[in-house]
């Protein structure tokens, strides 16, 4: 709370902070074949900024896996793009979104067809 006078009156302003809150996606009910593109947003519904949000593959920061791209479009929606799926890709995809009043995550699962290899 902050108190603002001016003069013989006082005015009161309280400030609430919203923490964020992250649309539900999915990357569909059957898997997706090795060499297919897989693209996922995720977008932020409501939330004070700035928002900082991140995506992990099973825990792990998603943008250093080979082979996936992470783009923040605008301030509230980041992008999350494979552009040729291998089975390494198959897993847990996690977008946070995180900000002064609190974080939330949403978590969706993506199964692959292909061979898996060492890379």
């Amino acid at each position: 709370m902050s108190l603002t006078c001016g003069g013989s009156y006082c005015i009161h302003v309280f400030c609430f902070l919203v923490s964020p809150s992250i649309a539900p996606f999915t990357f569909g009910e059957k898997a997706v074949n090795a060499g297919q593109l897989v693209q996922q947003n995720c977008a932020v519904t409501e939330g004070d900024e700035p928002l900082n949000i991140t995506w992990t593959l099973n825990g792990v920061n998603a943008s250093t896996a080979l082979g996936i791209y992470v783009l923040k479009i605008g301030s509230k929606t980041s992008i999350l793009t494979i552009e040729s799926v291998r089975a390494y890709h198959g897993g847990n995809y996690t977008c946070t979104a995180a900000n002064l009043a609190g974080n939330t995550h949403f978590t969706a699962y993506l199964a692959v067809n292909g061979i898996m290899s060492c890379i």
